[in-house]
């Protein structure tokens, strides 16, 4: 998985932020056209990668308005996600809590009922970014 900046939901949110205000915009949804909104528009689909999704957002073709075009965009890979993870752990509280007690340190206290959330992500960088 790609590591990007800006990410893709910055972009994306950004180009649906103008794309009603714009000739881009399907004839059906869209408001009147803000020359200024259109060239921001056009410039972020120029500057950032298009990736075609099926639910993404939609939008004609710049090139060739008569196709629709369906998807998302991101910024320039920075590096790729190497190892990543995203766990509930019960008990993981428990065992710091006996690890404070059997060293003498000052008391957490942890029920046996609560659910800790682990996550991470490492990627590595592109170098010349």
């Amino acid at each position: 998985m790609p590591v990007c900046f800006p990410s893709t939901i910055e972009v994306t949110a950004r180009f649906k932020s103008l794309r009603r205000y714009t000739t881009l915009c399907p004839v059906s949804e869209r408001l009147h056209v803000v020359p200024e909104r259109e060239a921001e528009a056009r410039a972020l689909l120029e500057t950032y990668q298009f990736h075609g999704t099926s639910s993404g957002l939609a939008f004609l073709d710049p090139h060739h308005p008569s196709n629709l075009k369906i998807g998302i965009l991101s910024g320039p890979n920075l590096g790729v996600v190497t190892a990543s993870i995203f766990e509930s752990h019960s008990g993981l509280l428990l065992r710091y809590d006996a690890e404070l007690r059997s060293r003498h340190l000052p008391l957490f206290y942890a029920r046996s009922s609560w659910i800790t959330r682990l996550d991470y992500a490492i990627f590595s960088c592109d170098s010349e970014r």
